[in-house]
């Protein structure tokens, strides 16, 4: 059985291309488990950044703004030269937040970290929004069309 996270990797992999490492919370602080694992895309969007997508996090549907229900997956991209652990740390601390509160992330959002985003500076707040620095088919994984009216998985 395929689960949400085989989808997202595929499709995913389809549009960025090969996923050049997983990372999973086990890899960052030993046994510590994390609510998904992260794949890493290099030279997207552009050359020179990378892109992390969560996968994992859409197996169980969450509560959306409406009070539907959607499975969502976070993905966060930046320049190669700040790409790190504490990143990787944040996602699954971020991740892990939205998973313990049952609660889509929703663009306009503003998230506070429990740590600084870099080591250049002090900034402890992000802004969501959808994945504007991608092409528009990273934001909507279609559904299987098995029947799952949740199937459809929110990038």
């Amino acid at each position: 059985m395929t689960t949400a996270s085989d989808r997202v990797r595929t499709y995913l992999e389809r549009i960025l291309g090969p996923v050049v490492s997983v990372t999973t919370g086990r890899d960052l602080v030993g046994s510590q488990a994390a609510p998904c694992s992260i794949a890493t895309f290099a030279d997207q969007p552009v050359e020179g950044a990378f892109t992390l997508v969560t996968l994992g996090l859409s197996d169980s549907p969450l509560l959306g703004p409406e009070g539907e229900l959607v499975r969502q997956e976070l993905l966060l991209c930046g320049w190669n030269a700040d790409l790190d652990d504490r990143l990787y740390g944040l996602l699954f601390s971020v991740a892990s937040g939205i998973r313990d509160e049952g609660e889509t992330a929703n663009p306009g959002a503003v998230l506070e970290l429990d740590g600084p985003l870099s080591e250049l500076g002090d900034l402890r707040h992000v802004f969501l929004y959808p994945p504007t620095y991608h092409r528009d088919e990273v934001a909507t994984i279609p559904a299987p069309g098995d029947g799952d009216s949740h199937g459809e998985i929110e990038v």
